[in-house]
């Protein structure tokens, strides 16, 4: 996982210019602070998703990749099942609608996107409206 500032906003005051992307192996977590984020890199996410779905809905409807398509993908061998680190939120979960109405120390599914403007955030399986930091962090 690797933490980097986006060329884009380095002319701004440093304290309210730095948007992070935690780039994982999977996905990426955008941050919008201060009405800014990087807009190249959240486009071509919502391309990779929208491939992803395209290709699940087209196995679903029984037309599965033909000998071509994966004569020219990428091959692994020795594979195995593998489990790795995914971005997240961590914290006391209210009104969750497959869990309990309080959850006192959940954990969301991956983070795809962080507003600290609007206070909400936008995980693989639905919202959450944020509300107080914990103040450790």
């Amino acid at each position: 996982m690797e933490i980097q500032e986006t060329p884009r906003t380095r002319h701004c005051a440093p304290e309210r210019s730095i948007i992070l992307f935690i780039h994982q192996e999977h996905g990426m977590t955008v941050t919008i602070k201060n009405g800014n984020y990087n807009r190249e890199q959240l486009e071509l996410e919502i391309r990779m998703l929208k491939a992803l779905v395209d290709d699940l809905q087209r196995i679903l409807e029984g037309d599965y990749p033909d000998e071509q398509l994966l004569t020219n993908s990428p091959a692994i061998t020795s594979w195995k099942l593998s489990a790795r680190r995914a971005t997240c939120l961590e914290g006391v979960l209210f009104e969750h609608p497959r869990l309990r109405q309080i959850v006192p120390h959940g954990i969301t599914s991956e983070l795809w996107l962080l507003d600290l403007d609007r206070n909400y955030a936008r995980t693989f399986s639905r919202f959450y409206r944020l509300g107080q930091k914990d103040i450790g962090q």
